[in-house]
């Protein structure tokens, strides 16, 4: 018997690789290697992996509004082998974990057989849904999908130290809190909550204690790891500021909630959780809705009001997981088969152009293993006049996502993944900075009067910001060297 059980973990093992290792190969155009796309937010995640590699500090040295716990996993996969190799070989670790928790969450409900159906139909889910497999969202899903896994656990009887479940829990929480706050207060906290409700109903306030006192251990120990390291280069203020303070601001509230519900583009959300309550009714066991309800609720708080699709990501694990499980399970096959047609038109409603998306892409396969990139190509003219030096001093200003030309892969911040440069200052954000003022202080360019600037022609803000650094720049500075495909313009300060 030991030995049936060990074979089946090491079959189950295989399947997950195999299964993650196919997904990212074939669909993820940041990190596969058989791809050349590099997505906005992906290139600069991978820039601030580097900026750790070369010894330097996220919020300090070099700006961006995400968690720290997402840097150190792009660094990790950046000095396992340089390039996207190496992050492709992490992130095939990191989805084989969630798929190994969705399949042992549906076998506490249905047979192996449907359990592997419930895989495969949450992975196509996933792959309507994201564009990247490198957002932050997508590194959150394997501390969520562990977590959804523990809970539903503890809540269904089939774990019951609530001490040791409740650290590996913690350690999840704060994995997923250094990467993205909202993420993991919508889709980890909110199931907490609730299994702390189911145990509330059953007056086990013994086994609430100890699940409290896990999550804090858990928690405090990841927690400590970042607030030391930034204690120690006097920098807990950026880390506030630029892992809460900033990412507080997409915190949506009840207006939020009310707005998302009533979004046309968050529509296809709304037949979707009708089938999840017909669904729970049915299967006559409402112990999930206790996780399932808190999620949908403080979700909705943190993220309703937005417009980004892919801040939904997350949902993959929790919700459309949960949906398919239920789905399956069910003994009323006429129930089940209407909750699915009602599913079906969530790609209709919210992400309309998923289909579109994504012939385009298999345009982007790579057919001739030796091409270069041509952000490499097209950059590397901007600085054949500096020394490798002077590359650590150029100010990265304003830069934007795209080209003037939507059909190239290519983005402004890949001029400084590709080339190597790893700032001394902050990537400026301006776009968001007029809504901010502290960032406003982080990215003043007449106060740091830099050696070099690296500035986009393509503007995406206020004209008036613009104007003030446009002359600030224009009487300082002279160019030095121009990128036309990537209309990025390097200039020199007059008085070196």
């Amino acid at each position: 018997m030991k030995n049936s059980r060990i074979m089946q973990n090491v079959w189950l093992t295989i399947f997950c690789i195999i299964s993650a290792c196919a997904y990212l190969l074939f669909f993820s155009p940041t990190l596969s290697p058989l791809y050349t796309i590099e997505a906005c937010d992906s290139s600069v995640f991978k820039l601030m992996g580097r900026v750790i590699i070369h010894g330097k500090l996220p919020y300090v040295d070099i700006f961006d509004h995400k968690g720290p716990m997402l840097y150190c996993l792009q660094a990790l996969g950046q000095w396992l082998i340089p390039g996207r190799n190496g992050l492709f070989l992490v992130a095939i670790v990191a989805l084989s974990i969630s798929i190994a928790c969705w399949y042992k969450i549906a076998r506490l409900f249905t047979t192996p057989i449907k359990s592997i159906v419930v895989i495969f139909l949450t992975l196509f889910t996933y792959y309507i849904y994201t564009e990247s497999s490198n957002f932050a969202e997508d590194w959150t899903i394997p501390f969520i999908s562990v977590s959804y896994f523990l809970i539903l656990s503890l809540l269904f009887n089939e774990a019951r130290n609530f001490l040791i479940c409740g650290t590996i829990i913690g350690l999840c929480l704060a994995g997923a809190f250094f990467i993205r706050p909202n993420d993991a207060v919508a889709f980890i906290g909110a199931p907490i909550l609730g299994l702390i409700m189911w145990l509330v109903k059953e007056k086990n306030y013994q086994a609430i204690i100890h699940l409290i006192e896990g999550i804090i251990i858990g928690f405090s120990v990841l927690a400590l790891a970042f607030i030391i390291w930034y204690a120690t280069n006097n920098a807990l203020a950026d880390l506030w500021y630029g892992l809460i303070g900033f990412n507080a601001k997409y915190a949506t509230g009840l207006p939020g909630l009310i707005q998302g519900c009533f979004r046309f583009d968050k529509l296809g959300y709304i037949p979707f959780l009708v089938s999840l309550l017909i669904l729970s009714w049915q299967h006559k066991d409402w112990r999930i809705m206790y996780v399932l309800f808190p999620t949908i609720l403080i979700a909705y708080i943190l993220l309703g009001g937005n417009v980004y699709q892919h801040y939904w990501i997350v949902w993959v694990p929790i919700l459309f997981f949960s949906y398919w499980l239920l789905a399956i399970v069910q003994k009323n096959k006429a129930i089940a088969i209407i909750a699915i047609c009602m599913f079906v038109s969530l790609p209709i409603f919210s992400n309309r152009d998923w289909v579109k998306n994504r012939m385009m892409i298999y345009r982007n396969i790579k057919k001739d293993m030796q091409y270069v990139d041509p952000v490499a190509i097209y950059s590397n003219v901007l600085f054949d006049t500096i020394d490798p030096e002077g590359k650590d001093s150029i100010w990265s200003y304003n830069l934007t996502w795209n080209t003037k030309d939507a059909g190239k892969p290519l983005n402004a911040f890949n001029v400084l993944l590709y080339n190597e440069i790893i700032p001394c200052n902050r990537v400026p954000l301006i776009f968001m900075a007029e809504k901010d003022s502290t960032l406003l202080d982080y990215m003043d360019i007449i106060k740091e009067r830099p050696k070099y600037i690296l500035f986009s022609e393509l503007h995406k803000v206020p004209k008036s910001y613009v104007a003030r650094d446009s002359i600030y720049i224009r009487d300082n500075y002279c160019v030095l060297n121009k990128c036309n495909e990537l209309q990025v313009v390097l200039y020199q300060r007059k008085d070196n």
